[in-house]
């Protein structure tokens, strides 16, 4: 399918959903920061397959051009990637997908969606998705897996296994904790160890509760000789003499 084909595929999926056929509708698509992404990235697709020429000429405008949507509207959108026709962008903002990723037609892409590479050897690849797609917000795909067709995926969902056609993907209610390894500290700061008299200092941390108790420890012997010579002496902790 050629690119002009493909755009003008855009322009119709936006439109509809704008449900207005109008001169209108072609300003307001073309003031939506997703079809301003989508237009770069078809003239990318187009301008990287010309003569070497006609290329290099070319070549700062859609340079300038995809800087700027990145800076403005936050969405990474490499020409390398293959995009069927009727891509639709509902919201700017958090979107980056894989220079290698392959979209079929007439999906459609939400406001924090990362489409990456992932895995390692043979296992290395990026998500291939096919038609009629949503992705919804905060949604995360990557690794070599193939997302069906006919699939709704909901939102902060994380895939990275195979998705079978007209699926709904969903991320569980709630939460769970997994580890208590924590975040890079393995014991708190002062300041912490003093905010943390409240409920968070009551999570059972066996290991945690060990090496404080440790550590104590070895503070108290680090102390002893000198309490020792401050009790021969009759002084206090403040190094005056007791009556």
């Amino acid at each position: 399918m050629g690119r002009r084909t493909a755009l003008r595929g855009d322009f119709d999926r936006f439109r509809e959903r704008l449900k207005g056929r109008s001169a209108g509708s072609w300003v307001k698509a073309l003031a939506n920061p997703g079809m301003q992404a989508i237009i770069v990235h078809r003239f990318g697709s187009w301008q990287i397959r010309l003569p070497p020429l006609l290329r290099w000429p070319l070549e700062p405008l859609y340079c300038i051009a995809y800087l700027l949507i990145q800076c403005l509207w936050g969405i990474q959108l490499p020409r390398t990637a293959k995009i069927g026709p009727g891509l639709h962008i509902g919201h700017f903002g958090g979107i980056i997908v894989s220079a290698k990723a392959v979209i079929g037609a007439n999906c459609a892409l939400m406001q924090g969606v990362t489409i990456g590479l992932s895995g390692r050897g043979a296992g290395c690849g990026v998500p291939e998705i096919g038609n009629d797609v949503f992705i919804g917000p905060g949604a995360k795909l990557f690794g070599k897996i193939r997302v069906g067709h006919n699939v709704m995926i909901g939102a902060n969902a994380v895939v990275h296994k195979d998705v079978p056609d007209h699926a709904v993907v969903a991320l569980t209610p709630g939460f769970q904790i997994i580890s208590y390894a924590g975040n890079h500290r393995r014991t708190p700061s002062k300041a912490a160890a003093q905010f943390g008299e409240g409920p968070l200092a009551t999570v059972p941390q066996a290991a945690s509760t060990a090496s404080h108790a440790h550590a104590r420890g070895s503070r108290w012997r680090a102390f002893a000789p000198r309490r020792a010579r401050a009790a021969a002496l009759g002084k206090n902790r403040c190094g005056r003499t007791i009556a």
